[in-house]
């Protein structure tokens, strides 16, 4: 879209393009994958930032101020070319995301208050962030308090991502008393006062927070994480290396649902089989400064495991980067862990980057869990199929044939296959399972249900009618004896009719 230079302001237009020969070194801007664009100047102050969204194009748009802000439609990913520091602004799902450049931090800081200050009030619960890039510890603080949770108030985000910028204490405050869940990261972000206000406030919260993620680090006191770990309006809590080894085994006592942090080993001979862990959901990157891998440690920490029992979904990585081979011993540890927890649901050894790889003991570990009562998901990173899956994928075959609660899977929770043979097991797995759960419906509809199931879904496949009325036998007897005998075939789709409108 380009706009025309001589639009006034009183007839409606928004923008004008500032013409080559009025441009400065500082108001040319390009895109990576559009290229070079026009810069555009404000006829006036817009009514609301869905004025700015309604345009849906690339905008590079100037102010007096000497910043430059990349408009880019929520539905592109381009970046701006040629530019190595900048305020990020991603307003919500399909909203804007806008590129803040400039001569300093106040006047950049200036312009994403302008643009804040546009957002008007919403009931929709959508995603906001604040990032800077290449600029670390931005000083975000003189946007204001205010303005801040007005802006957080009018948008109630649920999810928050704060990056690489400075918080004031009372900008933090406003983030801890949000009322009702969220999920909040801070990445690489500092508050000023090492986050003792966020703390007070977390504190002394009432209802629940919801998810908490410290990544990459926590620029917060060790006194003020202590206080954070005890609280207990937290679903999740997340947290980086903290250089602490005492604070970062109290970690595992948080009482969260699910948490995700570090075990580092200090020593070969570390002792776990005392750790208290409450979390549910365990996220562990396993790491330490060691001249061999730490077998007995990671043992020890196995057995923990294996004895606390309550888990339904576990999350493995070793992080270390000077062994090639997880010790077979450490496997067979991490099986026992699985079957001791009946009710684990989804097992995660998903490798990325550095991380030491599970290849060669998938035989293993496939053999070992395929009678885990509950298993659903393992996740893995797969490099060389037929190693991980066998030649012709047998042993995933065998996998799921045997088991049909699992499925072998990547990060997303996209299922491993060769095509449409797997592809097959996998379908026939789930509609075993839908009928397995099929069992817990009220007596009064199974019966329908059952017949509904036969009629639509089994009538030209044995091995799907045979799986279900082996199943539910008793519930189609309960309905063939229901049947009027004088009357059967009418009564009988009656059923499947009635049952359909039910559905």
């Amino acid at each position: 879209m380009s706009f025309d230079y001589e639009s006034d302001a009183s007839e409606g237009g928004l923008f004008r393009e500032i013409p080559f020969w009025r441009k400065s070194r500082e108001q040319y801007g390009s895109w990576d994958d559009l290229g070079d664009a026009p810069t555009y100047e404000f006829l006036r102050t817009p009514h609301n930032l869905r004025e700015i969204e309604s345009y849906n194009q690339h905008l590079i748009l100037w102010r007096d101020n000497h910043t430059l802000t990349f408009v880019c439609p929520g539905d592109s990913n381009d970046q701006p070319a040629g530019v190595f520091s900048y305020l990020c602004l991603v307003f919500y799902d399909r909203g804007p995301t806008m590129f803040i450049t400039g001569d300093s931090d106040e006047a950049i800081a200036e312009t994403a208050a302008f643009f804040i200050d546009l957002v008007e009030p919403t009931q929709e619960l959508s995603p906001f962030s604040v990032i800077s890039i290449n600029n670390e510890d931005f000083d975000f603080c003189s946007v204001g308090t205010a303005r801040w949770a007005r802006l957080l108030e009018e948008a109630p985000a649920c999810k928050i991502l704060v990056e690489g910028v400075m918080l004031s204490a009372e900008q933090s405050v406003v983030l801890a008393t949000r009322p009702h869940r969220i999920e909040l990261t801070f990445f690489n972000c500092s508050i000023e006062d090492g986050g003792t206000a966020f703390t007070d406030a977390l504190v002394h919260r009432t209802t629940p927070f919801g998810s908490l993620k410290f990544q990459l680090s926590t620029e917060f006191t060790d006194e003020n994480l202590e206080r954070i770990i005890q609280v207990n309006v937290l679903d999740h809590l997340e947290l980086p290396g903290l250089g602490n080894d005492e604070l970062e085994l109290r970690t595992f006592s948080a009482p969260v649902d699910s948490f995700e942090g570090l075990l580092y080993i200090s020593s070969p001979d570390s002792s776990f089989e005392s750790l208290n862990i409450v979390a549910r959901k365990l996220a562990i990157r396993i790491n330490g400064d060691v001249d061999a891998f730490p077998t007995q440690a990671v043992i020890s920490f196995f057995r923990r495991l294996a004895t606390v029992r309550h888990f339904v979904a576990l999350k493995i990585r070793f992080t270390f980067i000077d062994y090639d081979e997880i010790p077979d011993i450490v496997v067979e540890e991490l099986i026992r862990a699985a079957l001791a927890n009946h009710d684990l649901k989804e097992l995660d050894l998903f490798t990325i980057e550095d991380d030491m790889t599970w290849d060669s003991h998938f035989v293993v570990l496939f053999d070992g869990l395929k009678d885990h009562p509950k298993l659903e998901r393992l996740k893995i990173m797969v490099d060389s199929h037929e190693e991980a899956f066998g030649p012709d994928y047998v042993h995933l075959r065998k996998l799921i044939t045997y088991n049909r609660n699992i499925a072998v899977t990547d990060d997303e929770g996209y299922a491993y296959t060769d095509g449409p043979r797997i592809d097959a097991l996998y379908e026939l797995s789930w509609f075993y399972c839908d009928s397995v759960r099929l069992g817990a419906e009220p007596t009064s509809i199974r019966s329908l249900l059952v017949v509904t199931a036969l009629v639509e879904c089994t009538s030209h496949d044995f091995q799907r009618s045979a799986l279900l009325l082996a199943h539910h036998a008793d519930a189609l007897c309960e309905l063939v004896q229901s049947v009027n005998e004088t009357d059967g075939n009418s009564a009988l789709l009656q059923s499947v009719q009635d049952q359909k409108r039910i559905r």
